[in-house]
Parts: C-alpha cells; structure tokens; sequence
C-alpha cells in the first residue's frame, strides 16, 4: 500500500506540475483535456507496472548469504507458526476501519448525486433538443448538463428567455460527453478521499471543460464581447451542481483571456505535447525497472540450456526449498551486484533459487534437558523463560519436571537488548510434547509472507575465510564436537560472521579455532557454560579458540 500511494503520488505530482507550468496557459484544450485523464490513469497504474531487465553475471561457487534478523536462537518458524496463541491487535485495525467507513460515506454520497439526477428526470417533463433532452424544472435555475440530459427553468423556456447561447454551452457539454470525466474523478475521490491532488485534477479538468465549451459557443456565435458580457450576468449568485457541468463554473479573468488568446502554433503545439514524454519515461525507468540477475552461460552451451526441460535438473533440494517457500514473496538486496528483486518466489529463476541463499530448516530432534539445566531454570534472575511460547514465571517449573520438556532452546541476552520487563541475562524457550510435535518438529513452510535475503560481497567469500578454521560446536550434553567448514551445515554456515578483507581487498584469514553453539553463532564462555557447562575441549586449543568476549582477528 505505501509503495502504491508512494508511485501514483509522485506521478500525479510530476504530470500535474507539468500541466500547470506550460499546458495551461496555451489553446489545446482537447489535448489538455485527455492530458489531464491520462495523467490520473497512468499515475493509477504506474505502481502495479514491473519492467524486468536482465544483466548477466557469472555464478558464484558458494551462495549468497542470507541475514535474517533474529533476537535470540529458537527456529525462526516458531514463533509465527503460532498465530491463533498470539493476542490480536486491534489497534493495528483502526486506521483501515476509519479508511473503510469515510468511503462508505463519500460512496453513498456518490451514489445519492446519481440518484437526485435520475429523480429529476423522472419527475420533470423532457423534450428533446438537437443532440441532448430538455428536463424542464419547476423552479429558476441556471442550465446545467449531467450526461445528455440539460436542465433548466420550464418557465424561462417556455417564455423564450434563456439565451441561445446557454444552449449552445450546455449543448457543448453534451457533444462531448464531459460528464464521463467528472464521473471519473469523483469515483478516484471517493476511492483516495485522503489524496488532496485529486481535487486540483477535478478543478483543471472542469475549467478546461469550460474552455472546450466557451470555444464551441464562439465559433458559432463569433461575438467574445456580447458572450462574456452573458457570463458576468450569470456568474452570480455562485452555484455549483454536483457531478454536473455548469456555465457559470470558475468565471474568471483567465477563462476570459483564453477566449482571446491566440491560437498556439502548429510547432509550439508540437514541443508542448512532447515534453510529458522524459517526464514520464523517466517515471517509469526510475519506479518500475527491476533489474534481475542471470546466469552467463558460454556461448556453445547456452543453446542447449535454452531447450533443456527446467524440470528435468532439478534436484531434490530444489523440490524441497519450492516446497517450503511456496505462495512466499521474496525481497533479495545484492549489494554486491547492486540487484534488488521483489516478487513472488515462484517467479524467480532456477538461478537465483540457487544463488541465493533460502534456508529450509531440518525437522527439528528432540532434546530433553538434564536435571542440573532444568534446576538452573528456575533462577529468575538468571533466566527469562516461555514454554510453549507464553512467558511465565519461573516459579511454573515446579510443576514440571525435567523429563516435561521435549525440546528447548536459549541464547545470552546482551545488555543493550536486555528490557525492564526481561532484564535477565539469558532467555530459554521449553517446549511440552504435544506442542513440539505440533508446532516445531514438522517444518514444511515457511511461516512468514516475506522472506528476506540479503548478499554481501564478505559474506560471499566465507570457504576461504574459514578454510584453516577448526569449529567446536558446543552441544548439550557437555560435548565439543569438531568440525570444519565443510561439514557445518547450512544454516550454521549462515549464522557465521562475515570475512574480514584487508584494504587491498584481500581476505583476512579467520583464527584457528571458533566456537559455535548448534545454529552456527558465535559464544563466548560463559554462554557456553550456561547452556551445558565447560564444554570439553582439548587443553592445546583452548587459549586460542575464538570466543567474541576476548579473542580478535590473526
């Protein structure tokens, strides 16, 4: 929605400008008139309109990495897969209720104009008149048109009074068909009441009306004097018709001149008409162009590629990441090829499926903590704690115990993320049987609308950052298991710490050792302890094993 009113705003903005600035003032009524129209309809569209432009890169080895920012270490699917726990917002309601019911009113409004010409014609006798009918009032008014149908007095018809020249104004309106661009803009009005452009539009669009049809009266009258001497008479007292075309609409000093201007010159015509045309290929390159990466493929083989069934190269990975992101509108940010995507995840390329990095989280094993873990729990002042996704109070474990618990998971809390609600240093989710097996073992999709992908040229480059890096992945049951890059997976792999690059731009090797917990980040000590004790690692690599509290770069 922001996007849209973001686009059609700037649009409207920029083609209006250019209709105030140089259109205006010049004789090209007919071309101002669709101008005009066209301004509102193209500005309406241009948000929905997406030019794909396609510049061709050579794949990387590895994948771009994604960022997702998490707050602390739980499956990322946990927490938004339990929408029915989470309270309601209402609040969140409120502008789209208050949005919905000014519609309401200004669409039944719209609606009751409609209905009062409708009421007018049935109730009043009509005569037909050249192109237009005739509704003939019970009462003194100045003639309006509203589609083709003029009304005016029965009275000053019928005694001959109403000057020919009204009709031939009001009979202006009628030939060309004026209403059907008020209707138009009163129908964006009611739609986008909140879009004070829209009410410039109408005004320029009823004035320009009104030079069509001063035009038209005067090409068969050929008298200006006499005819603005006609309008000063009627021009008081002020009326206004809704969704009507009415003589007397903006009587002004500038209708007036325009009536006496000299007609613009075929060129001058011409270079006013072609000067929208920057403005809006400008438009549209600057919103509408998405640029979207592919791969470069040799020429001998690019042929073969192009006939070869998408289909028949999938793996089952590529199933199971389509699987998951189904029906899920992607953002990828590549700042190292200055490509932004936004689209639905079925419309990317098998390429940037691959390229970019879409994790699909393993069913998750569960874990039961030990006792001494379970104990440690109920220290409020050491542990926020939720089970199943609620926040309770620590004193609830004593109706627990430790074999309650199907699986859990916890992370530090830094101290500038710490809340005056949740001032404790670590944070633990438990999760009972039935809820685990629910909600958290089984992942088959992600549970967002967006996913978010972000590549940095320093993440892009991590197997030759940590290709000397010997990771300890600290479990929880006091065990160090060793691994190297290789043999992280992938979620862990993302987890990591950008590389480091020198001025020169080449890589900083990462230090010898890195300890990890089971997603992949970073701990120090005493996170490491918290969640299962001094975790065994040889004595050799201790002193130089990277914890983020102490240790730097070689």
């Amino acid at each position: 929605m922001t996007d849209f009113l973001l686009k059609s705003t700037v649009s409207m903005t920029l083609l209006l400008g250019v209709y105030y600035l140089l259109l205006q003032k010049e004789r090209l009524f007919i071309f101002n008139r669709f101008y005009l129209l066209f301004a509102l309809a193209f500005s309406i569209a241009l948000p929905f309109i997406t030019i794909e432009v396609y510049t061709e890169y050579e794949p990387v080895v590895t994948p771009a990495m994604a960022t997702q920012h998490l707050t602390y270490d739980v499956p990322t699917t946990v927490a938004s897969q339990i929408v029915t726990e989470a309270p309601i917002d209402y609040l969140s309601y409120l502008p789209w209720l208050i949005y919905g019911l000014i519609t309401l009113v200004l669409a039944l409004k719209f609606t009751g104009n409609i209905w009062h010409f409708k009421k007018l014609v049935s109730k009043h006798q009509s005569q037909d008149h050249d192109t237009a009918t005739l509704v003939l009032l019970d009462k003194k008014v100045l003639p309006h048109t509203f589609l083709n149908y003029i009304f005016i007095s029965k009275e000053e018809h019928e005694c001959n009074i109403i000057e020919e020249e009204l009709y031939l104004h009001e009979l202006a309106h009628v030939a060309q068909k004026h209403t059907l661009d008020i209707l138009f803009i009163e129908v964006l009005k009611t739609i986008l009441w909140f879009n004070p452009l829209l009410y410039f539009y109408k005004k320029a669009i009823q004035l320009n009306h009104e030079f069509l049809a001063d035009e038209s009266v005067l090409q068969q009258v050929n008298n200006v004097a006499s005819y603005q001497q006609l309008l000063l008479i009627k021009a008081l007292p002020p009326t206004q018709y809704q969704l009507a075309s009415s003589l007397n609409f903006s009587v002004t000093k500038k209708r007036f001149n325009m009536m006496t201007k000299a007609t613009t010159t075929k060129s001058k015509a011409l270079l006013l008409k072609l000067v929208s045309l920057p403005v809006i290929a400008g438009m549209v390159a600057l919103l509408c162009i998405e640029t979207v990466a592919q791969v470069n493929q040799p020429a001998g083989t690019r042929k073969k590629s192009q006939t070869t069934n998408i289909s028949d190269s999938l793996t089952e990975k590529d199933i199971k990441r389509d699987k998951y992101f189904s029906g899920v509108r992607v953002i990828i940010t590549d700042k190292e090829s200055d490509i932004y995507i936004d689209k639905p995840y079925e419309q990317l390329t098998l390429e940037q499926k691959r390229n970019y990095w879409f994790i699909v989280p393993d069913a998750a094993v569960a874990k039961q903590p030990s006792t001494k873990e379970f104990e440690s729990w109920k220290n409020k002042n050491q542990f926020a704690l939720w089970i199943d996704d609620k926040n309770v109070n620590n004193k609830v474990l004593t109706n627990y115990k430790a074999a309650d618990i199907a699986y859990f998971t916890g992370s530090s809390v830094f101290k500038n993320a710490r809340t005056k609600q949740h001032p404790q240093p670590y944070q633990f989710h438990l999760y009972t049987p039935a809820y685990f097996k629910k909600y958290i073992q089984q992942r088959d999709h992600y549970s967002g609308d967006e996913y978010k992908v972000t590549s940095f040229n320093n993440n892009m480059n991590k197997p030759e950052y940590y290709k000397n890096t010997k990771f300890y992945i600290i479990k929880s049951d006091n065990t160090a298991i060793p691994k190297d890059y290789a043999g992280l997976t992938d979620s862990q792999k993302m987890n990591l710490p950008g590389c480091d690059v020198s001025k020169k731009g080449k890589i900083i090797p990462a230090v010898e050792y890195w300890m990890i917990n089971e997603s992949g980040r970073s701990l120090s000590w005493e996170e490491a302890k918290a969640i299962s004790g001094m975790p065994q690692i040889p004595e050799k690599d201790i002193k130089s094993t990277r914890h983020k509290d102490s240790a730097k770069h070689n």
